[in-house]
């Protein structure tokens, strides 16, 4: 069986001023045609990353070949191979030529998400954490020590990105996790990193260290605060190519939206955050069990809580 890799002219609709520590995201991508003895041309996706996308195939000019699809194509890249169509020759002694062009947005479509779905803070701390939400629906968490920073909901590392290994501004290290709805959450301004790509990660397990506070963006919050963690909750609400749906987000203009996160707080129960506030995290067992299968439930049993 011959590969034949195309330069399928790969475009990430990746905001990367949302996030900067992932401007190299189409690395490990490929369009990879695979023909079989037959001659026909089996089109695939190869994701080397343990994220979801939805993927757009604009095919062009293709002769002496059936499509097994319309065009565009539009599907998810799942982690590893996606089979995506194929090209059946007409006339198997012609020669085949056609013109690709390919998009990837980040996540896979959700038309409703749901955003009642209550979250932990992610940093376990004695005392009071400040959290703080700008215009972007991103959320500081500010702490007044280096923390470790926990998961808030169960999920699989797709994507990490590592700077400088100093904790500052500059050097932040960021981890993307896809939750079984097909939300990404967006932990960024971390230190160290306890995780590797495509690991499966429960709620209130740790990925990282907090980081320093971003001075730029500064919030007013308390000098003594100066560590922190900034979240964003995202998904995909564009079917592609160009249908724009579901009226509970904030449209970051690009790729993905965002999500109000609801946390579960000491203080306030359930609540939405909507300015800057000081609330005690807490770490109810029902919240953390929720989305466990029931390996990972026994396995939670016969050990001490992860918190």
């Amino acid at each position: 069986m011959d590969v034949i890799k195309k330069g399928a002219g790969l475009i990430l609709w990746i905001l990367v001023s949302v996030f900067p520590g992932f401007s190299q995201v189409n690395r490990g991508y490929s369009i990879e045609v695979r023909t079989d003895k037959n001659g026909t041309l089996n089109f695939y996706c190869e994701n080397e990353r343990h994220i979801t996308y939805t993927i757009r195939v604009d095919l062009y000019n293709y002769t002496n070949y059936a499509p097994s699809c319309t065009f565009p194509f539009v599907g998810e890249a799942k982690a590893g191979t996606t089979f995506l169509f194929k090209l059946t020759p007409i006339l198997p002694s012609a020669r085949p030529t056609y013109r690709m062009v390919t998009n990837l947005k980040l996540g896979k479509y959700i038309e409703n998400p749901d955003s009642n779905y209550v979250y932990l803070l992610p940093i376990k701390a004695p005392g009071e954490l400040i959290v703080s939400k700008n215009i972007f629906t991103d959320y500081w968490i500010y702490s007044p020590t280096i923390d470790t920073v926990f998961a808030s909901r169960s999920g699989t590392v797709g994507i990490m990105a590592e700077g400088q290994a100093d904790n500052t501004y500059m050097g932040y290290n960021s981890v993307l996790l896809e939750h079984s709805d097909g939300s990404i959450m967006s932990y960024m301004f971390l230190g160290d990193l306890f995780v590797k790509h495509g690991q499966r990660i429960l709620a209130g397990e740790p990925i990282a260290l907090s980081g320093k506070k971003n001075r730029a963006e500064y919030d007013s919050t308390d000098n003594d605060y100066a560590y922190c963690v900034k979240l964003s909750l995202l998904y995909n609400s564009e079917k592609l190519p160009d249908v724009q749906v579901g009226p509970v987000k904030q449209s970051s203009g690009r790729s993905t939206s965002r999500l109000p996160i609801k946390f579960i707080t000491k203080e306030k129960g359930e609540v939405f955050i909507t300015k800057s506030e000081r609330v005690t995290p807490v770490f109810p067992e029902e919240i953390i069990t929720k989305e466990l299968s029931k390996s990972e439930l026994k396995k939670r049993a016969k050990k001490r809580p992860i918190l």
